[in-house]
């Protein structure tokens, strides 16, 4: 957590209680939450269809009767092996390749890192460096930049105070990646992501759309306290991407 964060807490909570809390924000959820839209289908029509199509074991919640769960796989084998090579400096490149593991980097913004620990694969604009000679479709090693310290378009020097992420395939050349037109960042998917150090989830990206909706368990509870009936209107200030209307329910 962020000093001004800590320094808030501290009256709240004791030393060891607030190690315990940040050591906790730190672990990303163990499950996916996916809410059903009811409005087109059943929620066990909807299970059925997502285990046929991620051949994955969904759960249905057993409080919330509008939410599926999906549970981590352990970390992958290869995974635990490139955390086994410590050198961060430029002796890692050769250090990755005598074990057998990708050298190329990639590395992402916070906000994107938490992404990707939910399952999420890597668009374009939020990569903030790469390997110079990075080719589409090369293994490569995602880290984050959690405190937002390394330039866009830069080649990290080092790995030293960057977050391992896991490891994925770049679908897009370094240039394709930082080519901005008119100011605005490149598009389009640069990583998908294959394995990450909390266990693995499934991208749900373009996985049966309008049907399913990857959501925190906070906000999928909301819904459920709130209990809005025919006739409520309800503000929503919390909606992406920005301003909405308040809507008749």
């Amino acid at each position: 957590m962020q000093s001004e964060v800590l320094s808030s807490l501290s009256v709240l909570y004791s030393h060891e209680e607030l190690q315990a809390l940040d050591a906790a924000l730190r672990q990303p959820c163990p499950k996916l939450y996916v809410r059903a839209n009811l409005l087109k289908a059943t929620r066990e029509e909807l299970r059925s269809e997502l285990i046929a199509t991620l051949n994955l074991d969904i759960e249905p919640h057993p409080v919330l009767d509008d939410v599926l769960v999906v549970r981590r796989s352990p970390p992958s084998e290869e995974l635990c092996r490139f955390e086994q090579v410590r050198s961060h400096g430029s002796t890692r490149f050769e250090a990755r390749r005598t074990a057998g593991l990708p050298a190329h980097e990639v590395v992402v913004d916070r906000f994107c890192g938490e992404a990707v620990l939910k399952g999420a694969d890597i668009f374009a604009r939020g990569v903030r460096g790469a390997s110079l000679a990075l080719k589409e479709g090369q293994p490569v090693a995602i880290y984050c930049d959690v405190d937002g310290g390394l330039l866009r378009g830069a080649v990290p020097a080092s790995t030293e105070g960057l977050e391992l992420l896991g490891l994925g395939q770049s679908c897009l050349e370094r240039s394709a990646i930082f080519r901005d037109e008119q100011g605005i960042p490149a598009q389009g998917l640069a990583v998908r992501v294959v394995h990450t150090v909390a266990g693995d989830l499934p991208s749900m990206n373009g996985v049966l759309p309008g049907m399913l909706y990857v959501q925190s368990l906070p906000s999928l509870v909301v819904a459920h306290v709130l209990a809005a009936q025919p006739g409520d209107s309800v503000l929503d200030l919390c909606g992406a991407p920005g301003r909405r209307d308040v809507s008749e329910m």
